[in-house]
């Protein structure tokens, strides 16, 4: 807990009041009834790091915006894989990124850029993790991610497009998913703003 008062400025934080072990902490059942922490956002790094290490067994240490992990978004893509009987574990990595791309839940870790199939992973922490969750693979992380994809380069299936965590379908990307990708994108956009 020194490390965490540290590494997250909880200068509010009284570390004798913590006598917890890792287990402790990390079990389904722990709740926190500690001064300095009660006004911590689930926002913040803190409960970020927290929400990983209960639900994913991971260590998060932020580097950038980034890499700052969307943990609402990884926990209901977690409930509904576990929730789904049927789900399918043997997915390759680019049928993944285009189920993502085709579900207005998950427009605030990737997005459609162009109509030519070329796409952008916002959050690609909370990606990697996600494709982690899908392939039984705790260590999983951007790296070993893009790793996967590069393997589909060339094949005609995804390529690497200009710009940082922009990749690119191969083929006729509005008769795979049925709609053009902007379409799509502003379907999504009224989606979640009815109003506008």
């Amino acid at each position: 807990m020194k490390w965490a008062k540290i590494e997250y400025n909880l200068s509010n934080l009284n570390i004798t009041e913590l006598t917890i072990n890792g287990k402790q902490l990390t079990s389904d059942n722990f709740c926190w009834n500690i001064t300095g922490l009660e006004d911590k956002s689930s926002n913040d790094d803190f409960w970020t790091h927290i929400c990983l290490l209960k639900t994913m067994h991971k260590v998060y240490i932020k580097q950038n915006d980034e890499e700052c992990i969307n943990i609402p978004t990884l926990l209901d893509y977690k409930n509904k894989m576990y929730s789904n009987s049927d789900f399918n574990h043997d997915v390759e990595i680019w049928q993944f990124l285009l189920n993502l791309l085709t579900d207005s839940e998950y427009q605030n870790v990737i997005e459609w850029i162009d109509n030519e199939g070329t796409f952008k992973i916002i959050k690609p922490s909370t990606v990697s993790i996600m494709w982690g969750l899908v392939k039984n693979n705790w260590r999983m992380d951007y790296n070993k991610m893009a790793a996967a994809l590069r393997y589909h380069y060339g094949k005609g299936i995804i390529d690497r497009a200009r710009g940082k965590h922009v990749y690119k379908f191969a083929g006729d990307i509005k008769s795979m998913i049925g709609h053009s990708p902007l379409d799509m994108k502003s379907m999504f956009q009224q989606e979640s703003n009815p109003g506008t």
